[in-house]
């Protein structure tokens, strides 16, 4: 934009050596970046060359660690201005870009999208009779085969009798042909092991299952490779471990001497195991004698990559939009408020709307007249047990009439927005025509006895005035006057849009809905209201409001 000074250039920090070998180079951001690059250089006064050994992500560049110290400088590429207003479009007249929204604003151009955004009540749409969302499954690809058998060997000494198999954690290992000979040559001599090539069916023939192996799953099977061919022999042993150990006697062991070797004693350890993968990372085989002089540690392959799931299919908004209005769509009117509904299902259908609607602009609009003008539905679910004459005790059937006055009051917001010729007068009057509104701030307890200035109050300094903005306490209390007698009562459907009209007789058992009721005899009649008097508008608005009286009497 003419006139207005560039941002300041970035701060580049000093080089920071981490942990892994690596050097990070760090820069304050830059307002609408569209690439950034980082040129070094050992001499300074010479030409800075392009540092492609490492990577940028975000404000860092990481790079490796090594050769001589360097320079460094950072060039910036900004956005072009209408790209920068594209960006700012979307993401200031939208809740973020929609798939398409960028490549449209290229085509079409910012100004014709504001054009278009502003004319919202022109886009036609019709989410609340919209299908069902269907999210295509991701089929999970079979696990790798079971194929090759791998040899292990370790030597060493022992300090103790005993030879055992165990796993750091849960999880589950194929073994077979453990051999454990005297001296350093693996598989030569006779196997100090008995049943070592598991060609005994009987798992406990030589071997004892301690604490931490699963001892009814863990078994003596036959080779899952696709072959069908054990390491040796016919069988091999699916060890399963329900929890991780480091102890030789919790795992799967056997004694492979009588008596404790002496320390010059060598032993060659040999076996064989299938890379099974896990269910957890960095589970451990280790499979060693006594004392852990003569070992063999495993890392076991870690958990499959899962493909993404698809995501829960959201709910769609017709069933939403049918719950909350009690019918099938199209609405064209309904007598009966919703039933099993919450706020989670207000949440869902605006949620829904400001993802997919084409309308953005609208639905931003909507949020914040719904948040200017705000309610709360705890106080409305409140009344239904504590003021109103008639106390219902069910607290789903008080929530469900919570639910359904918030939801015609955001219902009238919808409507009276897409009306072009909307004004502020017309979402004032929504307001307090709104039996949430009504009751959220007090005017459903006021009398002409004892007028409530709460309602007077909020109206004058947050929904029109401002505080401090050409109104007193005076003003405050003749307002509190003229909302007396508004009241919330129970009427049946044909009548709901009419304040004079009668409500039902039996509130608790005969269908109706909960609306704008005028009750006459509290409202204060006996006096005019005098607001803002010898009160003017500011000059500075110039003709023909500056300086005019807006002093109002209500009879």
């Amino acid at each position: 934009m003419a006139g207005v000074a560039n941002p300041p250039a970035p701060w580049l920090r000093p080089p920071v050596f981490t942990t892994n070998g690596q050097v990070r180079v760090n820069w304050s951001p830059y307002p609408a970046a569209q690439q950034y690059r980082l040129f070094s250089q050992t001499n300074i006064s010479a030409p800075f060359v392009e540092n492609t050994s490492g990577a940028i992500a975000g404000f860092d560049w990481t790079g490796p660690l090594g050769g001589p110290a360097q320079f460094h400088q950072l060039q910036v590429t900004p956005l072009s201005s209408n790209a920068l207003l594209s960006a700012t479009v979307l993401h200031r007249l939208t809740y973020g870009p929609m798939p398409g929204d960028v490549e449209r604003i290229n085509a079409i151009g910012p100004q014709a999208f504001i054009d278009e955004q502003l004319a919202w009540a022109d886009i036609v749409e019709d989410l609340d009779g919209a299908p069902a969302i269907v999210n295509t499954p991701i089929t999970l690809p079979p696990p790798p085969p079971l194929t090759n058998w791998i040899r292990v060997t370790a030597t060493g000494t022992a300090t103790s009798t005993n030879f055992g198999i165990y796993l750091s954690g849960a999880g589950s290992v194929y073994v077979d042909d453990v051999r454990l000979v005297y001296g350093t040559n693996a598989d030569t001599g006779p196997n100090l092991l008995a049943n070592g090539d598991f060609e005994d069916p009987t798992l406990t023939n030589g071997w004892f299952i301690g604490s931490s192996i699963n001892g009814t799953r863990s078994v003596i099977t036959n080779s899952p490779t696709v072959d069908g061919n054990a390491a040796s022999g016919t069988n091999c042993l699916l060890l399963v471990a329900s929890s991780g150990t480091t102890t030789l006697t919790a795992g799967l062991y056997q004694a492979f001497t009588n008596v404790v070797p002496p320390t010059a004693q060598k032993f060659a350890l040999s076996f064989s195991y299938l890379p099974v993968r896990q269910s957890a990372s960095n589970i451990t085989l280790t499979i060693r004698l006594s004392g852990s002089a003569t070992i063999a540690n495993i890392v076991l392959p870690n958990p499959p990559t899962i493909p993404p799931t698809p995501p829960v299919p959201p709910v769609v908004l017709s069933p939403v939009f049918a719950k909350l209005t009690n019918c099938a769509p199209p609405m064209v009117g309904y007598a009966l408020p919703p039933t099993n509904v919450g706020l989670s299902d207000l949440r869902a259908y605006h949620l829904l709307r400001a993802v997919q609607s084409k309308r953005q602009l609208y639905e931003i609009m909507v949020q914040f007249f719904e948040n200017h003008f705000s309610s709360q539905y705890t106080k409305t679910k409140d009344w239904f047990d504590n003021n109103f004459s008639n106390s219902i005790t069910n607290d789903a059937t008080r929530q469900n009439l919570a639910i359904d006055l918030e939801w015609r009051e955001h219902l009238k917001w919808r409507q009276a927005l897409l009306n072009t010729n909307c004004n502020f007068y017309d979402l004032l009057k929504v307001s307090i025509e709104s039996p949430a509104m009504i009751i959220y701030l007090d005017t459903i307890l006021s009398s002409r006895s004892a007028p409530n200035e709460n309602y007077a109050r909020e109206i004058l300094e947050l929904h029109t005035m401002g505080v401090d903005n050409g109104y007193v306490q005076q003003d405050i209390v003749e307002l509190a006057r003229v909302w007396t007698g508004w009241s919330v009562a129970k009427k049946d459907a044909s009548v709901a849009d009419n304040p004079f009209a009668a409500a039902v007789t039996d509130a608790t058992n005969m269908p109706g809905l909960f609306v704008l009721h005028f009750k006459p005899g509290s409202h204060t009649t006996n006096t005019a209201k005098r607001l803002f008097t010898n009160v003017v508008v500011d000059p500075r608005f110039g003709p023909p409001w500056g300086n005019r009286s807006y002093a109002l009497t209500i009879n």
